[in-house]
């Protein structure tokens, strides 16, 4: 098959990862696999370094602005000349994929559409909840086959979109894994726990609950962790202002934009997610590869995970309840490793890059194949 994945850029993220991965495991299923973003960005060098090995193209459709009508246009021009066979969007690219959806590709058959949810609906979007809404409802119309991460997300779907999301999948993320070794001996005293947050500095993530946790831990006599908060975004200047006024310059670091996370988290004992929303956070099944703890908030649509991997959990937006979990997990460091080799081994098993190009690569083959008989 012919795969083009479209999605706005390559900026350092858990869609944009997620698109890296499933490409490359396309690819070398045997087929031709070609990424579309709508503009370039900063921090894209790592996923563009790692598809370029994958000899996966890379094509930039050249959108300059926030509202820019001619991106329709150049979009369909360039899924005209590739004719492929599907078209997976992400994220807003879907809006500007509807003019392709209602033409025709010369000489061919239309392409089957594939659109991956990667939040919650009403998240989706967010910016612009009226136009967005009925951009998504003019794609389901039109029949693209909508897929979400996880079944609490596909609920939120259905809430919002109705029988216009019949045709809903569920298809995990999935990351490669490394081959481990599962840890065996714990790790440094309690004073030294190593604690790590990766996610980009916007109000969804909201890494300022780990700051004003980190201040609730500084009041006590022990443990003392380290914290560094991996990201750049629009909220670096107000969580600078937070470290501040908490006091916890000597505790929490913002060491700005990161790739190989996987890699980067080994290093670290736990890995906490504040985020007031999510849908199936990459950076979470990362820190199954790297054999890390993950701390999550009880978010409806993480207590599935959460059960399925024995996660260390707290009350989301409770900066002391996120203060009581990280002591308590700084102060056990068996337990700890226990839920890290937990959650490492539930990842392993469920949430590989390959089970997820498997299933992508199932569902594309059974629309190719149902498109054609039609």
């Amino acid at each position: 098959m012919r795969i083009i994945e479209v999605l706005p850029d390559l900026s350092q993220g858990g869609a944009e990862q997620m698109v890296v991965s499933l490409s490359k495991q396309l690819m070398a299923r045997g087929h031709e696999v070609e990424v579309v973003v709508l503009r370039d960005s900063a921090n894209s060098s790592s996923h563009r370094r790692a598809l370029s090995e994958a000899n996966i193209p890379v094509s930039d459709i050249g959108k300059m602005r926030s509202r820019s009508p001619d991106t329709l246009f150049r979009l369909r021009r360039r899924i005209f000349e590739l004719r492929p066979d599907v078209v997976h969007t992400h994220l807003y690219a879907l809006h500007y994929s509807l003019l392709t959806m209602f033409s025709r590709t010369p000489r061919r058959q239309a392409p089957v559409f594939v659109h991956t949810v990667h939040n919650i609906a009403n998240a989706e979007v967010r910016k612009r909840p009226v136009l967005g809404r009925i951009g998504y409802s003019i794609a389901l119309r039109a029949g693209i086959t909508p897929v979400c991460l996880s079944e609490p997300l596909a609920e939120t779907f259905v809430e919002r979109y109705g029988s216009l999301s019949s045709r809903m999948r569920v298809i995990p993320n999935g990351v490669d894994m490394p081959d481990l070794t599962p840890t065996t001996a714990a790790p440094a005293p309690p004073r030294n726990t190593r604690i790590a947050a990766v996610g980009r500095l916007t109000e969804q993530k909201n890494f300022d609950l780990l700051i004003r946790a980190a201040g609730h831990l500084a009041q006590q006599r022990a443990p003392h962790p380290t914290i560094d908060i991996y990201g750049d975004g629009p909220e670096r200047d107000k969580l600078e202002a937070s470290i501040n006024e908490q006091g916890v310059r000597d505790v929490v670091t913002l060491r700005g934009h990161a790739s190989g996370i996987t890699d980067l988290l080994r290093s670290y004992d736990v890995l906490v997610l504040t985020s007031l929303y999510e849908g199936l956070p990459l950076v979470l099944l990362e820190a199954g590869a790297a054999n890390v703890t993950p701390l999550v908030p009880d978010l409806p649509e993480l207590m599935s995970l959460a059960a399925e991997g024995a996660l260390p959990i707290f009350k989301a937006g409770s900066s002391p309840a996120l203060a009581r979990a990280l002591r308590e997990l700084c102060l056990d460091p068996e337990g700890r490793v226990a839920a890290a080799d937990r959650w490492s081994a539930r990842v392993r098993s469920a949430y590989s890059a390959s089970q997820m190009a498997e299933k992508y690569e199932a569902l594309f083959f059974s629309l190719v194949e149902s498109r054609k008989s039609k």
